[in-house]
């Protein structure tokens, strides 16, 4: 995938162990059989969970040898699509194609990491003022046809000011 491409997909796969399901992005590579997942590969981070069945996921496929990782349900990882190197990160059954209706939760996920999911959803860049912002926790609930209003509102749920620049992004802050 390209510096800002993004592709989320959820789905539902029968199973088939004749003609399993792969899902190849950059070099990683995620391979389902009968499953309920999700496949999320937008810079920086390839993101796979899994709410039900089990996914089999190799971080570079392009280096033969290296181990597979095998998710089971409620289990997710993430994928750094440079190196390969990957963490686990959690995978509750209602975090996986949640955006398919429309409304996303973060539960003590790092701001960075919703500023860049946020982002997404108003077309323009949310930046943080310093980098000591990105790992501050933030659990709230963001419809994706409002994300305007959801900034807006971030800092009440956050130690942080918000300011809306004139090319549209937004910038947040620490108070």
């Amino acid at each position: 995938m390209s510096g800002t491409t993004s592709l989320t997909r959820a789905s539902q796969v029968s199973a088939d162990a004749a003609r399993p399901f792969t899902v190849d992005s950059g070099r990683s590579q995620i391979k389902v059989v009968g499953t309920a997942f999700n496949v999320r590969a937008a810079p920086p981070r390839l993101v796979v969970k899994v709410s039900e069945g089990k996914v089999e996921v190799r971080p570079d496929r392009t280096v033969p040898g290296l181990p597979v990782l095998v998710l089971g349900a409620h289990v997710g990882v993430s994928i750094d699509p440079d190196t390969a190197g990957h963490v686990p990160v959690p995978a509750s059954a209602d975090t996986v194609g949640e955006w398919r209706n429309g409304q996303l939760r973060f539960k003590r996920s790092p701001l960075g990491e919703v500023a860049q999911e946020v982002a997404r959803y108003l077309g323009n860049p949310v930046t943080l003022a310093s980098p000591e912002l990105a790992d501050l926790p933030v659990s709230a609930y963001f419809s994706t046809a409002a994300p305007d209003a959801f900034m807006e509102l971030l800092p009440e749920i956050a130690s942080v000011r918000v300011r809306r620049q004139p090319d549209g992004g937004w910038v947040i802050s620490g108070r």
